[in-house]
C-alpha cells in the first residue's frame, strides 16, 4: 500500500535516492482557465500568464527580469523564452550551487527585457493532510488509464500551456543522472483532485503552486516522473524540485541589483528613488557597500548598473538620457529645464537637490565626452564650452 500522505517534513530524516526519469506537459492537462476567475472553485485567483516554454521544457517567472528552470535540458544565453506568445531573450545563466554537497537540477535564467509580472516563493511546509496544488507547464498532453491510476504521454499531442491538480504528498530527495534535488512528491492517483493530473515532455522547469493566505505562490518546480512499482513507464509519481530549500536562494538570485522601484529596468526612474532616500535605510539604499546612503551610491549606480540604449550595462553621471554617450543631446536636455525645481534625473537633476543649476552643468561638464564600450563618441568639448557659456548667461538674466 502507497501512502500518500507522508507527513511533516521533518520525518523525512532517511533519504529517498531513486533514479529518475527527467519530465521533459500535464496529463491529461486543461486549457480551459474558467475556474481561475470563479470563486466558488478551488482554484481561484490563479493566474498561469508567468510560464513559458524553453528548448525542451518550461520556466516559471520569479522575478520582473528573471525566471527559474531545469538543468537537465540546456538553456544557453541568447535562447528564446516564451511567455503567452511574447518572446524574451536569456541575458544570463545562473546554476543552483550545491546543497550538502549535492548539485540541484535548478538554474536561474536573467532576461534582457521586463517580464509582465511574477510569482512569489512558497518555502514553507504544508500544513494539512493531502494539500491541494495546481501543476502548470508547456508540455505534451497524453491517456490515463483510469482503473490502474497510470498514465503516459503522447508526443504527437503537440506542446502547449496546460494545468492541472494534484495533492502533495511529501518530501524525497531525488537523484537523476549527475543532479540530487530536495522534492515535493506528487501521486497520481485518480479522482484524488478535480483535475488529477502529471506532468511529462516538456513540462521540466513549470510550476506547482500553493494557496497561500489567498495567493498561489510557486512551491516546486516540475522535474521527473517515475512508477511507484520501479516499472516505468507508465507513470504514477511526479517530483517537483521544493522551494521549501532552494527558495530563499531563487529569491535572492532573481533581484535586479539597482531596480529600486521593481520595473524590471534601472534607469532614471531609480536614480530618482535612490534621491528621494538620500541617507535612508542602508540595507536598501546604500548599493557601495560602505554603510552610508549618499552621492558615492548614486555614482555606483550610474556606473555599475543601469541600463544604457543598445543594451549595455553602466554610465557615468550626466548621461541624462541613459544612451552610453554624455555629449550634446545631454547638454540639450539639462537647457531645456535649466533653472526648473522638482524635476529628476531624466530633466538633468544631477545631484539630487531640488533645482537643476550651475552644480549640475558643472557635473555634466566633468564627464562629457564619455562613451561607454562601443558605443561612437560624442561631441567635442568645444561645444560643451560654448553651450555651457549660453546656459549659464541665461541663468545670470
Amino acid at each position: 500500500m502507497v501512502q500518500r500522505h507522508l507527513g511533516p517534513w521533518w520525518a523525512f530524516a532517511v533519504v529517498v535516492a531513486l533514479i529518475a526519469a527527467p519530465a521533459l506537459g500535464i496529463v491529461e492537462g486543461r486549457t480551459d482557465i474558467s475556474d481561475f476567475s470563479d470563486p466558488g472553485s478551488d482554484w481561484y485567483g490563479f493566474n498561469w500568464d508567468y510560464i513559458g516554454s524553453v528548448n525542451a521544457g518550461s520556466a516559471v517567472a520569479v522575478g520582473q527580469r528573471y525566471m527559474i528552470t531545469n538543468r537537465h535540458f540546456s538553456t544557453y544565453v541568447g535562447h528564446t523564452v516564451t511567455v503567452q506568445g511574447t518572446d524574451y531573450t536569456v541575458q544570463e545563466v545562473i546554476n543552483a550551487p550545491l546543497y550538502s554537497g549535492d548539485s540541484p537540477d535548478l538554474r536561474v535564467i536573467k532576461l534582457e527585457t521586463p517580464l509582465p509580472g511574477y510569482y512569489d516563493i512558497y518555502d514553507g511546509t504544508f500544513p494539512g493532510a493531502n494539500d491541494k496544488v495546481i501543476m502548470a507547464g508547456t508540455g505534451y498532453s497524453g491517456t490515463i488509464d483510469v482503473p490502474n491510476s497510470w498514465y503516459t504521454w503522447n508526443t504527437g499531442t503537440g506542446r502547449q500551456l496546460r494545468w492541472g491538480t494534484n495533492e502533495h504528498a511529501g518530501f524525497a530527495n531525488i537523484t537523476s543522472g549527475s543532479y540530487t534535488s530536495f522534492c515535493n512528491v506528487l501521486n497520481f492517483d485518480v479522482g484524488d483532485t478535480e483535475y488529477e493530473a502529471g506532468i511529462a515532455s516538456g513540462d521540466s522547469g513549470g510550476g506547482m503552486f500553493y494557496k497561500d493566505g489567498g495567493t498561489w505562490k510557486l512551491a516546486g518546480l516540475g522535474a521527473y516522473v517515475w512508477n511507484r512499482s520501479g516499472a516505468a513507464p507508465p507513470y504514477d509519481v511526479n517530483y517537483f524540485i521544493s522551494m521549501f530549500l532552494y527558495g530563499d536562494w531563487v529569491s535572492e538570485t532573481a533581484v535586479l541589483e539597482g531596480d529600486l522601484n521593481d520595473d524590471g529596468w534601472v534607469n532614471d526612474g531609480d536614480v530618482d528613488v535612490l534621491c528621494d532616500n538620500m541617507g535612508g535605510d542602508p540595507g536598501i539604499y546604500d548599493l557601495d557597500g560602505d554603510g552610508s546612503v549618499d552621492e558615492d551610491d548614486l555614482d555606483y549606480l550610474l556606473d555599475n548598473l543601469v541600463d544604457v540604449a543598445g543594451g549595455g550595462i553602466g554610465s557615468k553621471r550626466g548621461d541624462i538620457n541613459l544612451d552610453g554617450v554624455i555629449n550634446a543631446t545631454d547638454l540639450q536636455i539639462m537647457s531645456d529645464n535649466f533653472g526648473q525645481s522638482g524635476v529628476g534625473y531624466g530633466d538633468g537633476n544631477l545631484n539630487c537637490d531640488d533645482v537643476i543649476d550651475a552644480t549640475d552643468l558643472i557635473l555634466l561638464q566633468a564627464n562629457f565626452g564619455f562613451a561607454a564600450a562601443g558605443v561612437p563618441e560624442p561631441a567635442s568639448l568645444a561645444l560643451l564650452g560654448l553651450s555651457a557659456a549660453a546656459l549659464l548667461r541665461r541663468k545670470r538674466r
